[in-house]
């Protein structure tokens, strides 16, 4: 039931979008919305109370929210974007208001310190070295092998990954993510061969629910964009339950106290190593995924945490699985695009988003936000899942003329 307004509980939102403005309201929180002026959408206005147009780290925002908290108190500040999670940690601890503390919040959006701090804390991890010049890297490869994976420290999205097999390919890799990232680490790692998948989590008060294990797949090397997830994950429950307790004992080492978690680990013949993890939900709609196959909204049980103090915790498979799969298309112009407003007529596909239109040229992705558009499905197993989305990819046609050099190579 929602909330009197009257009595509503005042929600500082540092970014979003449309399903989590409309959860928060239904409810029955009074939002503030912190959000880039082009990603407001008309309908957003009928679940937000107040909004401040802005970018969503611009160091303003704290005196600003400073001034309005003291005329106005809010009752919690959250984030659930790469972007904003920092800021909203920044208010917390400047207003003093429930919400994810700093320290946990600077560790994950730091991939560097956050190697170094497993590191400290004797937690498996994967080797790695901060490096500026070829010859750090080099340095590196002398202890570890080849191949490697060179990467910013503060990147998102798989940019600028580079799998480095030759020693020749290392200053252009360098000289890219320099171009990309003019400050920060450049990160150096050993690369980890294995079985990657994520762990999808909820923490109240310090208290971490493990709910699912996703499986990922990716372009691979060198870029390694992801392409796909099935839930749950096809692992034995052995390696899915030591997947959990280590994602439970990082977020226990991080002193992570908040809302959800997204921990990426690689399952290797040696044992398990965390890639990265992040105080957020993961992204490519596994939030949705976790919804449909355990039953768990993260969002709203986020907000039903600062409304009552307390969530509702439990979760259980609903006996459903879900899948994603990416759109990839060979590089050229698209020449006919037909078949898109048939998709939501199929059974199982619960959402797409096809980003090409006729006449658009196409290249190889990157980096996630070069992806060409998605099909979500679900069904009774992941088998039945990916199914459905195959049969939304043949209900498509989509033809791409590829330059000649392009045809050539594919010969």
């Amino acid at each position: 039931m929602k909330a009197d307004k009257a009595a509503a509980k005042r929600m500082l939102m540092i970014g979003g979008w449309t399903d989590i403005y409309r959860k928060a309201h239904a409810c029955g929180l009074e939002v503030t919305l912190v959000q880039e002026k082009s990603k407001i959408k008309f309908e957003d206005l009928a679940y937000i109370d107040e909004l401040i147009t802005s970018e969503l780290d611009d160091p303003d925002l704290l005196d600003l929210f400073e001034v309005r908290h003291q005329k106005k108190p809010y009752d919690c500040v959250v984030s659930f974007q790469e972007m904003g999670v920092l800021t909203a940690a920044l208010l917390q601890e400047k207003l003093n208001l429930p919400g994810n503390p700093l320290f946990p919040v600077l560790t994950t959006r730091d991939k560097g310190k956050m190697r170094a701090f497993m590191k400290e804390n004797d937690f498996p991890s994967v080797p790695y070295a901060l490096v500026t010049e070829t010859a750090d890297v080099l340095e590196f490869i002398d202890e570890h092998q080849l191949p490697v994976i060179l990467k910013p420290s503060y990147g998102t999205g798989s940019a600028q990954i580079h799998k480095i097999t030759e020693i020749p390919q290392i200053a252009p890799a360098l000289a890219q993510i320099k171009s990309a990232y003019v400050s920060g680490d450049i990160l150096v790692e050993k690369y980890i061969t294995g079985t990657e998948v994520s762990v999808e989590g909820f923490t109240w008060n310090g208290r971490h629910t493990m709910i699912a294990v996703t499986d990922k797949f990716t372009t691979g090397a060198p870029h390694f964009v992801e392409t796909g997830h099935n839930m749950p994950s096809s692992l034995p429950a052995n390696i899915i339950e030591e997947a959990k307790r280590i994602s439970a004992a990082l977020m226990d080492l991080i002193g992570h106290q908040y809302g959800p978690s997204h921990t990426e680990i690689i399952v290797a013949e040696d044992g398990m190593y965390v890639v990265e993890t992040h105080t957020r939900v993961g992204g490519d709609y596994i939030f949705e995924m976790v919804e449909r196959v355990y039953g768990f909204d993260l969002f709203t049980q986020t907000f039903n945490g600062f409304l009552s103090g307390q969530p509702n915790l439990d979760n259980g498979f609903t006996g459903q699985a879900a899948a994603i799969r990416y759109l990839q298309l060979p590089p050229g112009k698209v020449s006919v695009l037909e078949g898109v407003d048939a998709l939501g007529e199929l059974p199982g596909l619960v959402k797409y988003q096809i980003d090409v239109q006729q006449g658009e040229e196409t290249k190889p992705f990157t980096k996630s936000m070069e992806r060409n558009g998605f099909i979500l499905a679900e069904g009774s197993t992941t088998k039945e899942a990916v199914q459905a989305i195959e049969r939304g990819w043949s209900s498509l046609r989509i033809e791409v003329n590829q330059p000649v050099t392009a045809q050539h190579d594919m010969l």
